[in-house]
């Protein structure tokens, strides 16, 4: 079992289909991005379509607000950090691995809003041998918590 440093949520801004939420788990050598929703799995994005939906204004986003009740995430973690990365990475053909050694460097961005509505900030992945990933981080999340999971994790690779 791989030793976890910590973990945040994400969202994958996609162009040409639905949005991707993954789970970026830090552990002692790797990050594993693990998928665990789609483009309307959040509350925010949930409130956002119902908003559409009810009629947009003030009465239609208060209807938002009182049907869509936050998700229980408690346990999400921890059923994800008994488990290898392999079985992580066979739960979804969309879940990933980059080994440490292998990032060239990560910026990390703080921003409320994004193309999608709320946001924490962004995160920007850059790996020898693997795609450029950018995500969104979740809105219901704080930057401030997220930085330090970074920075211990990848030290100098994690910019300014």
């Amino acid at each position: 079992m791989n030793e976890s440093i910590g973990f945040f949520r994400v969202n994958q801004v996609r162009w040409l289909g639905a949005n991707i939420q993954y789970l970026l788990v830090f552990r002692r050598d790797e990050l594993v991005g693990v998928k665990v929703g789609g483009q309307f799995a959040d509350d925010i994005n949930k409130k956002n379509l119902l908003t559409v939906a009810l009629g947009s204004g003030v009465l239609g986003a208060a209807a938002a607000n009182a049907i869509v009740q936050p998700a229980d995430r408690s346990g999400e973690f921890d059923l994800i950090s008994r488990q290898s990365s392999e079985e992580l990475l066979h739960r979804d053909k969309r879940n990933f691995r980059i080994p440490y050694s292998s990032i060239q460097s990560v910026e990390l961005k703080q921003s409320n809003v994004g193309v999608n509505g709320p946001r924490a900030g962004t995160i920007k992945i850059m790996a020898q041998g693997n795609p450029t990933r950018s995500f969104d981080l979740a809105p219901e999340q704080q930057f401030e918590q997220i930085d330090p999971i970074v920075r211990k994790a990848l030290k100098e690779k994690a910019g300014p």
